[in-house]
């Protein structure tokens, strides 16, 4: 999660997102369920929204249903928000 949250800080900062993100396990790689797992699975999601603007769509999507999945419904919305905005 440290991971994570250093990559979404330099989304914002500095090119040097991409290879943090590359470095972090992908949400599939958990064996436990729960939601903590889907709360990460959706930042992770959402990383991949911001940096690759070609699969930009089905990221925020699938960001967006893993919040839900997690009872994180705002963040649901937020995230569901982005991606009208993108379409």
């Amino acid at each position: 999660v440290i991971g994570l949250t250093y990559a979404e800080h330099l989304v914002n900062t500095s090119q040097n997102a991409k290879e943090v993100v590359a470095d972090l396990p992908s949400p599939d790689a958990f064996v436990m369920t729960g939601a903590p797992v889907q709360r990460y699975a959706g930042r992770w999601w959402y990383l991949q929204g911001r940096l690759q603007p070609d699969r930009a769509a089905m990221a925020l999507r699938e960001s967006a249903r893993c919040f839900r999945a997690a009872g994180c419904l705002n963040a649901s919305k937020a995230v569901a928000r982005r991606l009208h905005r993108l379409l």
